[in-house]
């Protein structure tokens, strides 16, 4: 399944789609290619790299992409009301 690590020796990822069962066994439809569906450490974003840069709005994305680093918590802040009142004396 979707971010699951691959078992010693797999080096593809054949979505379930493309898989029909019969009794036991997992048939695989043909055409896929070596390497295909797999993403490894690091390609997305390096280590060190900003994956979301400080006063960034956090939107549904954004909290995904913090997830996928492994960050589990974040500091936020709301942002600032600000109102003026201009008083006048006469």
């Amino acid at each position: 399944m979707t971010g699951a690590t691959l078992p010693a020796g797999a080096d593809t990822i054949v979505m379930q789609e493309h898989v029909r069962r019969d009794g036991e066994l997992a048939c695989v439809t043909p055409g896929h290619k070596p390497g295909q569906h797999r993403r490894r450490a690091g390609e997305d974003i390096r280590a060190g790299d900003v994956a979301v840069p400080a006063g960034t709005l956090l939107g549904p994305a954004q909290l995904g992409l913090i997830a996928s680093v492994g960050v589990g918590q974040v500091e936020v802040f709301r942002r600032p009301r600000v109102a003026i009142f201009s008083t006048a004396t006469s």
